[in-house]
């Protein structure tokens, strides 16, 4: 199951608040053996964390690694605004939208960033004069 599609200008699904902050809408995946960040096929972020989803475990574990290590902010400009009990959940970032789309996208493997590919030169590549394999 996706999250509902929004109008948003930005990518990720990240949506203005109404304070000049951000919401941000991603999908948990608890009980990972590695945590990090990933874009699933459909656009939405992936966030892995090694807790379990067990007494609200996994829910704080999101919120210290989204904010310490995927945003490089403080916990506490970081809350829980949907989701509490399901996989797909919706946070409140305290960063302008704008700026929370460049550092999620900083976060991610470049093989996964969703931007346009760039481009790949045409001309073919011509041995060097002192290239002794020639």
């Amino acid at each position: 199951m996706s999250l509902p599609p929004t109008e948003s200008p930005f990518q990720f699904g990240i949506r203005p608040g109404p304070a000049g902050d951000a919401r941000l809408p991603l999908r948990a995946a608890p009980g990972a053996r590695k945590e990090g960040l990933s874009v699933e096929a459909d656009g939405t972020l992936k966030l892995h964390i090694r807790a379990p989803a067990v007494d609200g475990a996994a829910n704080k574990a999101l919120l210290d690694v989204l904010a310490k290590h995927i945003l490089g902010i403080s916990r506490s400009a970081v809350s829980l605004e949907q989701g509490e009990k399901s996989r797909n959940k919706v946070f409140r970032i305290a960063l302008s939208p704008a700026t929370l789309e460049e550092r999620l996208q900083a976060q991610l493997p470049v093989s996964q960033t969703p931007a346009s590919p760039k481009p790949v030169s045409q001309t073919p590549a011509t041995p060097k004069p002192n290239d002794s394999r020639a």
